[in-house]
């Protein structure tokens, strides 16, 4: 990675490697968006927002801005949503067992000294490229009630990068999808409304398109490296004989003693 330990993955790029994590941080942050600008009230929002806890942990915790911000502007929601605060143990208890089974250790790293020390040229370079430029050209569509989301889109993606975890980051990746979500969301904003000048608009048109060339070559790769293999029901069974990625793996492989394997999900006889 040229930014060496951090990388936002583009919209497109979500749905080629991980759509199940971006599609429930995206539908996750649209619901908490949509009662934040509109002032829609619904006591079940803040459940069906966190259930992507079953797809993503990681974006959840990039969610948690925006139902603060939720939380502040209709508090009184949260105090009539019973079903979240009966639901919400439940639902992270079984995680907890199921992380818990992890054959290894997934402990997350702080990285600010790095920040403000030798990877500062690239943390800024990085911050700047990735979001900053888009950050500040579609300021003037962040008007109204979306000026706090901007503010939270931009410093959440600011902060980010201080943490890490995983072999390739996916803190950074997977942390960013909300605030990711809902700048693209100003952006488009920005693009058909009429809150920003034309010259602005035309500016932040070039900007996508440009922006658009790494995703592109996801689609080109699709293409050029599109086979139709079906594999046989003894080959899709041997998962632990599988040695492509071997660090990659581990992480999908439990232990078969622990609690949850025990209790909650035993094997069939």
């Amino acid at each position: 990675v040229w930014a060496s330990v951090w990388q936002l993955s583009s919209d497109t790029t979500l749905l080629f490697w991980v759509p199940h994590q971006a599609l429930g941080g995206w539908l996750a942050t649209a619901l908490l968006i949509d009662g934040a600008v509109r002032a829609r009230r619904s006591s079940s929002a803040l459940l069906e927002s966190f259930g992507a806890l079953l797809w993503s942990p990681l974006a959840c915790i990039g969610l948690l801005p925006f139902a603060a911000l939720r939380l502040l502007r209709q508090p009184l929601e949260w105090l009539r949503a019973w079903p979240t605060w009966t639901a919400f143990p439940l639902l992270g208890g079984l995680l907890l067992a199921f992380y818990a089974a992890l054959r290894i250790s997934i402990l997350p790293a702080f990285v600010g000294g790095e920040i403000f020390g030798p990877l500062a040229g690239n943390y800024l370079l990085f911050t700047t490229l990735e979001f900053g430029l888009f950050f500040w050209v579609c300021r003037g569509a962040a008007s109204g009630e979306w000026r706090l989301l901007w503010w939270i889109a931009g410093v959440s993606l600011a902060l980010i990068p201080f943490g890490r975890i995983g072999y390739y980051n996916d803190f950074v990746m997977r942390v960013s999808i909300p605030a990711l979500f809902a700048l693209w969301l100003m952006v488009a904003k920005g693009l058909l409304g009429g809150d920003l000048p034309k010259r602005r608009r035309w500016l932040l048109a070039g900007m996508v398109l440009v922006g658009a060339l790494t995703a592109g070559s996801e689609f080109t790769r699709s293409f050029k490296l599109f086979r139709v293999r079906i594999a046989k029901e003894n080959r899709v069974r041997e998962v632990p004989r599988v040695h492509a990625l071997p660090e990659l793996n581990v992480l999908y492989l439990g232990d078969p003693e622990a609690p949850f394997f025990r209790y909650l999900a035993r094997r069939q006889p």
